[in-house]
């Protein structure tokens, strides 16, 4: 025998059991928005993602390349040779320096300086580590030698970097500010991650 619904009575929505109340509830009704927001966020970013590497006008990285350099980001702090760095990816260590010059257009242990220069920037500038503790998380054994490096690569000591980035920029004089202009224009080749702090 049918059912006959009068007029007036409406049927509960699919998967809501009669009497739960349907979007009556707020707190269900924001959550499920909450979740669709969320979606439609990451779906929007994964086609961002996926844009960038169909870019025609950017070069394409060796996926090869693009696995050590991966690889290599996640773990700054180890102490990387061309050597370890080619047997991670099954290469050789000739063939990963030339694939680096051609695609980085600088060697690969000096695109690694150069990430590890700008890792340590942050780590400076926004913590109160010694100097030694962030040369270690960097990858460096020896904090004098991660000063030197880290003074040929921004013309500053570790130590001066960190009182310089927190000083008004009003207040530094001429030849800082000037500096800092020459800082800020120094960009890295291109990350292969993003976002992410180091590569």
């Amino acid at each position: 025998m049918a059912r006959v619904r009068r007029a007036g009575q409406e049927r509960p929505a699919r998967g809501v059991p009669s009497g739960a109340g349907g979007d009556a509830d707020p707190a269900a009704r924001t959550s499920r928005l909450r979740r669709h927001t969320l979606f439609a966020a990451n779906a929007v970013e994964e086609a961002l993602l996926w844009c960038d590497s169909r870019n025609p006008r950017e070069a394409v990285l060796d996926p090869r390349l693009r696995a050590v350099l991966e690889n290599g980001g996640d773990h700054l702090e180890r102490p990387y040779t061309l050597a370890l760095l080619a047997r991670a990816d099954g290469l050789s260590a000739s063939r990963l320096a030339h694939l680096a010059i051609a695609q980085l257009a600088m060697s690969l242990m000096s695109y690694v300086e150069q990430q590890r220069m700008e890792l340590a920037r942050p780590l400076l500038d926004l913590t109160d580590l010694p100097v030694a503790q962030i040369a270690a998380r960097v990858g460096f054994a020896d904090p004098l030698y991660f000063s030197r490096r880290f003074r040929a690569a921004t013309s500053m000591s570790p130590s001066g970097f960190r009182t310089w980035s927190r000083t008004a920029p009003a207040v530094r004089p001429r030849a800082d500010r000037r500096r800092a202009d020459l800082l800020s224009q120094q960009r890295p080749g291109r990350r292969v991650i993003e976002p992410c702090v180091g590569w």
